[in-house]
């Protein structure tokens, strides 16, 4: 009876040191992972705000870029990008409700 309780305590205290390591072990790891999503999200974020941004930005010390058909380019780049980004969504707007027209009336061809 002492050497069954013997082994069960000492189980138990592999059990637990197996535990704590592996928790350290993820403790750790989480870390990283939370660290590599928060750059993530902070990179995505600061491509929304440049691709949504209205602002011309002027470098005082370039002379070339204060012309005014630079300033047009820009604008009109960005006229662009907003109609590409349109079109896109418009795209898959589209294929979104097509595909469940399509799915809807193959069901019903099938179910008659």
């Amino acid at each position: 009876i002492i050497f069954t309780l013997f082994c069960v305590v000492v189980l138990l205290n592999i059990l637990i040191a197996i535990v704590n390591d592996s928790y350290a072990k993820s403790l750790a790891r989480s870390y990283g992972l939370f660290g590599k999503a928060r750059v993530e999200h902070v990179s995505r974020q600061l491509a929304r705000e440049r691709f949504v941004s209205t602002k011309i930005y002027l470098d005082i010390e370039d002379s070339t870029k204060r012309n005014f058909s630079n300033i047009v380019k820009r604008c009109l780049f960005r006229v662009l990008r907003w109609c590409i980004f349109a079109f896109l969504l418009a795209v898959v707007i589209a294929v979104n409700v097509l595909s469940v027209d399509t799915w809807r009336l193959l069901w019903l061809y099938r179910h008659k």
